[in-house]
């Protein structure tokens, strides 16, 4: 099966999935911005994107920025972190591919990777009764 897009269909398209992967709060919206699925489209819609805006002349980066310089962006990925109820049972390898699903297009630095991985181990280990 094969669907095309206009070029305004597919701005808005970019701009829904960027809204719900980075700007959405809600907890619904955490089902969507960490699924591979919705990453592979995101990742399709913005390469289909970028030619037309370089087919037209329009300036658009040849890569994405570092996450770090979008301070509510990364709050939101710590929000999809505490909303994975299943991040204790997921082996390393697992976190660090959801993880890299969540931050999926920008760039970021060994570092922030690291925090947010021990963000979602100290959020989720279990707590002492007090």
């Amino acid at each position: 099966m094969k669907i095309e897009f206009s070029d305004n269909e597919l701005r808005a398209l970019v701009r829904v999935l960027t809204f719900v992967r980075f700007e959405c709060k809600d907890y619904d919206a955490g089902f969507l911005a960490g699924s591979p699925h919705v990453a592979d489209i995101f990742k399709r819609i913005t390469e289909a994107t970028s030619e037309y805006y370089k087919s037209n002349n329009i300036p658009f980066p040849n890569e994405w920025p570092a996450i770090e310089s979008m301070d509510n962006y990364l709050d939101v990925i710590r929000i999809r972190i505490k909303d994975a109820n299943n991040w204790i049972q997921l082996n390393p390898n697992q976190r660090d591919s959801f993880l890299k699903i969540l931050l999926y297009p920008y760039k970021y630095s060994e570092k922030t990777f690291n925090e947010l991985i021990q963000f979602g181990d100290e959020f989720h280990s279990p707590k002492p009764n007090s």
